[in-house]
């Protein structure tokens, strides 16, 4: 598999954020009850521990990610959202 070399800084932080897993993800637990409206629907703590693949290990999870970035680069919807995001929240691309 061939990979972008721009995708190995995101791969990188990505290890890195996995490293600090479980107290990113007991801090916002803490707010699971807060009535925010990010926490209002399905289990977001669940879900953002499943973000970070802590079954695989760290070869794995580097692949994965690899992967990840490479299907999101070639899909229409990715530049698509891009170009939303543009225009509604000035965030460039």
């Amino acid at each position: 598999m061939s990979s972008s070399p721009a995708a190995l800084p995101l791969v990188l932080k990505r290890l890195q954020a996995r490293t600090v897993a479980e107290p990113i993800i007991a801090t916002v637990a803490l707010m699971a009850e807060s009535g925010l409206p990010c926490f209002g629907r399905g289990a977001p703590v669940e879900n953002l521990r499943k973000r970070f693949h802590l079954e695989m290990t760290e070869r794995q999870a580097a692949q994965f990610m690899r992967q990840t970035i490479l299907d999101a680069y070639q899909k229409w919807t990715t530049s698509f959202y891009d170009a939303l995001q543009n225009v509604q929240n000035k965030i460039p691309f």
